[in-house]
């Protein structure tokens, strides 16, 4: 992925696009206001989780306490089991296309992190060329791109080769 002459992301988000997508997670937000329950994380793993068989049988549970519910103490309101199984169907597909929408953008992310990192690598790797043949003024950039590896020991930057391992 890493080739100067290829660029797989060349394209920036519009100020308009920006203000689209940023109204739509706020529209998004507001509209889970009612339905938010933030939980600690003590608290998220207590609960009870609803996997495909357990969801099975909640509504097993609430077509019996439908037909049945005679039996059953007034105490038991199926109403709640109902509406609890119709949002929880909700939320996850809601969830579920979140999910997909988060990964683009993360791969987005990805990508054009990977790209500005192996120019810049690139662009750093050539004033290194430029100085080391005496060309004016690349040695200034060269150390000054450079001071990004001194901080971390002074290691060389990573080849292309180790940079698309890290893209996988």
């Amino acid at each position: 992925m890493a080739n100067i002459s290829t660029n797989l992301l060349d394209v920036i988000l519009s100020p308009a696009e920006q203000g689209t997508i940023q109204t739509a997670i706020t529209t998004i937000d507001t509209t889970l206001d009612p339905v938010e329950h933030t939980l600690t994380d003590e608290e998220r793993s207590s609960l009870l989780s609803l996997d495909v068989s357990n969801k099975v049988f909640a509504e097993q549970a609430l077509e019996e306490a439908v037909n049945n519910g005679s039996m059953l103490p007034t105490a038991v309101n199926t109403t709640f089991l109902k509406n609890d199984l119709q949002l929880y169907d909700q939320l996850d597909g809601i969830e579920s296309q979140l999910e997909n929408v988060l990964r683009k953008v993360k791969d987005a992310k990805r990508v054009a992190g990977h790209e500005a990192y192996a120019m810049s690598l690139t662009i750093y790797t050539l004033f290194r060329s430029l100085a080391a043949v005496g060309v004016a003024g690349a040695q200034q950039s060269a150390d000054r791109l450079g001071e990004r590896f001194a901080q971390n020991g002074g290691g060389a930057p990573k080849t292309d080769d180790q940079n698309s391992n890290l893209a996988s």
